[in-house]
């Protein structure tokens, strides 16, 4: 609901999107499912973000249904004076008390567990809106972890409000269930609440929020394991649609097809898997038949039986149950492999990359390519590693080179000919200064083809106490006979120690976690294991920068630092597909082997042009305060290995498209790379592990499994590719038969074979196979 023009210009900025009525209603009664009857006969209920009181005025009406004879004492805050004024003249004198002013600056003064219930929607403004030090100081003032937004602060406020079996209905951004910065979310709702039902409305569009939103019900009290967890998100199927409504089927026992708003929505039901739950069997997760797995999606499914969802007149769980406040989460039970251990996030030491503060204005200057950027990459938590075989010792590891860590992107600057747009993810924080690239690496001659029989097998080096993160280098050879048609010498990859991650959410039912743990056995290591996923470049001055129309500048700079480069436009499966020249003005001299920004003295156009636009340029303070020069880009990532060959993703996309460049382009900051010599020690079994990578990451079991462990969606289908999410992709042994038959497809593609439906088909089949489960059809 928009409240004048001001309001509507200022709602990016404080993160108001007010609830849709339909979406408050549905709110309002899980929540009230988990409430129990007050006996002093009043309901205490807060908003600390009321808006117009949508969700307040819900609850009252719901309220009077489920607990009749029941007063609601509510209470509302909001900074938006002309909302609450909407409010107050829509309260028709039923007396809540309504606030306008910081919910943060006064939530102190409430006395403890002040209410039986809390129902918000809370404001959702990103670091690089709320600026720096703003979001430093909540950081500290509110015990948070790493990036946030302003919903941190205002949940982490509301536990120590709540009575003991009070009842928590929170609506935000999905992206707390599995991005790195949702953690803190995750914490908080783990430590002092209980969760007991979430919905993840996915790509429903249920208000005019650009975030994804889900509701979360958690009670104050000891969290038992015992989450229903329902989603939904559009799809494309065409079988049995279920004649149920959207809001019904997220609160029903099946999976099935729904229609809702002229479009058809998945809608998956399992349980929780938090990391720190009792195993699924324990805690009430659905049981589901092998028949559900296929035919569950066209309305054939047998019934389910999760975590129940408790209806008007019912007795309630936890809420009347459990009623002890722990002071934190206490340690459960063990929960199987891929229950626990299929999470994304990083720890802390997985090299966080600082990114800058707002960039300048824009100014006019050439055509313009839109801003590029992605988000931050990180290291993921990795599968087991398998055990040497019997009498193969593995070689010492060698110590990994330091490298610059990837940073993320800042707002655009000025204006040049225009390239297609790509996405931009704003920065935060001013940065650290970014070090030079150490000497590169020894030069790797180009990839090659490679025998497409190979059917040695990699026996992973065991980490050395002390040095679990380091670099290691599997350097024992496979098998001891390798099969006819298998290389001589075996192959060596460089295995990587990936560090802790901490454990994002996601939904388990037994089908689903038993296709990962037969995922899991099957898993000689993962992408992250492998391979160094690096950022492309990110100027924080894109229009200045890159262009596809650097003819039209007078004069224009000189060619050898008109670089090539490869945008998300540019990528398909396979193969690099450029649609346009875009270019990127380079200003390091590539010829060193450390980042060495050129003399502009020895580069007249070029200089001209950059001082056209120094205002732009020397207002990112934060490189020259990196002792950087001004006319520098802000992640020039290494330059010597951009003639290497490469594996290169974009970092959105609504489908795996994984693909091979030998051309020795840059790549831009909407897309992730991969260099070849990272991956082995010579180019051959660097060749080998590329062609597994893309065949495994482009394929039907590929995109399954990033959906059921990462889970990040966007609209349309859309998914982040980022480096936290890649990384946990499986890799079976490169050295296996049916290893050696997807390498010998993937070349194919790679080498021109179209990629048809047929050969799609061949593909998923070869790598269901190496993994030994049937073709995703969930």
């Amino acid at each position: 609901m928009a409240f004048g023009a001001p309001a509507a210009r200022d709602r990016k900025r404080h993160g108001r999107h007010y609830t849709p009525p339909v979406l408050a209603r549905f709110l309002a009664q899980r929540l009230l499912t988990h409430v129990p009857r007050p006996e002093s006969g009043v309901l205490r209920v807060l908003d600390p973000a009321c808006g117009d009181g949508e969700l307040l005025f819900a609850l009252r009406d719901e309220a009077a249904i489920r607990l009749p004879g029941v007063r609601v004492e509510s209470r509302g805050y909001d900074l938006d004076a002309a909302a609450l004024a909407v409010a107050r003249a829509r309260d028709a004198g039923c007396g809540v008390d309504w606030h306008v002013g910081d919910f943060l600056t006064v939530f102190h003064e409430l006395a403890a567990e002040s209410f039986d219930a809390v129902i918000t929607n809370p404001p959702y403004v990103r670091t690089q809106q709320l600026g720096g030090a703003t979001a430093q100081l909540l950081s500290k003032q509110f015990g948070l972890r790493g990036r946030i937004d302003l919903t941190h602060p205002f949940v982490a406020t509301l536990p120590r409000l709540l009575c003991p079996g009070g009842a928590l209905g929170l609506l935000c951004a999905n992206r707390f269930l599995t991005t790195k910065a949702g953690a803190n979310i995750r914490r908080l709702l783990l430590a002092e609440l209980a969760p007991v039902e979430l919905y993840d409305l996915g790509d429903t569009k249920l208000f005019e929020a650009a975030v994804l939103p889900a509701i979360t019900i958690a009670t104050r009290a000891e969290y038992g394991g015992e989450c229903r967890y329902a989603s939904a998100y559009e799809t494309e199927g065409s079988g049995n649609i279920s004649e149920t409504g959207l809001f019904d089927a997220l609160t029903g026992e099946r999976c099935c097809l729904v229609a809702h708003n002229g479009r058809t929505f998945a809608v998956e039901v399992g349980a929780l898997v938090t990391g720190h739950a009792t195993p699924p069997e324990q805690a009430g997760a659905q049981k589901l038949s092998a028949a559900r797995v296929g035919a569950s999606l066209v309305g054939q499914s047998e019934p389910l039986v999760p975590e129940r969802v408790l209806q008007p007149g019912t007795p309630h769980t936890q809420a009347e149950r459990k009623h002890e406040i722990p002071s934190a989460a206490t340690p459960p039970a063990e929960v199987p492999y891929a229950a626990a251990l299929l999470s994304t996030e990083p720890s802390s030491a997985a090299s966080p990359s600082a990114a800058p503060p707002s960039a300048a204005p824009r100014s006019a200057a050439l055509p313009s390519a839109p801003p590029v950027s992605a988000a931050p990459p990180s290291v993921a938590a990795s599968f087991v590693a398998p055990q040497p075989a019997p009498g193969r010792s593995a070689e010492l590891p060698s110590a990994a080179a330091p490298s610059t860590p990837p940073v993320s992107a800042a707002p655009p600057s000025t204006a040049l000919p225009s390239a297609p747009p790509v996405s931009a993810a704003p920065p935060s924080v001013p940065p650290p200064s970014v070090p030079p690239a150490s000497v590169p690496p020894a030069s790797v001659p180009p990839v090659s083809a490679a025998p497409p029989s190979v059917a040695a097998s990699f026996v992973a080096p065991q980490p050395i106490p002390g040095r679990s993160a380091e670099l290691l280098s599997a350097a024992t050879p496979f098998a001891s006979a390798p099969p006819p048609g298998s290389p001589s010498t075996p192959l060596r990859a460089n295995i990587r120690r990936t560090a802790e991650p901490e454990t994002a959410w996601r939904m388990s039912n037994t089908e689903i976690d038993s296709w990962l743990d037969a995922i899991a056995a099957a898993t000689w290591k993962t992408f992250g294991e492998v391979a160094r996923i690096r950022v492309g470049i990110k100027t924080t001055a894109d229009r200045v920068f890159i262009s596809d129309r650097w003819a039209e500048v007078e004069p224009p700079p000189e060619p050898e630092l008109l670089l090539e480069l490869i945008t998300h436009h540019d990528l398909e499966p396979w193969r690099i597909v450029r649609v346009q020249d875009t270019r990127v003005l380079y200003p390091y001299d590539c010829r060193q082997p450390r980042r060495t920004p050129i003399d502009l003295d020895e580069y007249p156009c070029a200089a001209e042009y950059l001082r056209t636009h120094k205002d732009t340029l020397s207002a990112r303070h934060y490189l020259g305060a990196s002792g950087r020069e001004w006319f520098e880009i802000w992640v020039p990532q290494r330059p010597q290995l951009w003639c290497e060959p490469k594996v290169v993703f974009p970092d959105i996309s609504d489908r795996p498209r994984f693909a091979l460049d030998r051309s020795g382009a840059v790549v831009n900051g909407d897309c992730y790379w991969i260099s070849l010599p990272d991956l082995a020690g010579t180019p051959s079994d660097a060749d080998l592990l590329a062609y597994l990578l893309m065949g495994v990451a482009n394929s039907a079991l590929g995109l399954r499994f990033y959906d059921a462990v990462c889970g990040n969606r966007l609209y349309s289908g859309r998914r982040r590719w980022i480096t936290q999410y890649v990384t946990r992709l499986p890799l079976p042994n490169p050295g296996s038969n049916s290893a050696a038959t997807i390498i010998e497809l993937a070349r194919e593609f790679v080498d021109g074979r179209v990629p048809d439906a047929a050969a799609r088909a061949e593909l998923d089949e070869r790598v269901a196979a190496a993994f030994g489960v049937s073709l995703p059809a969930i």
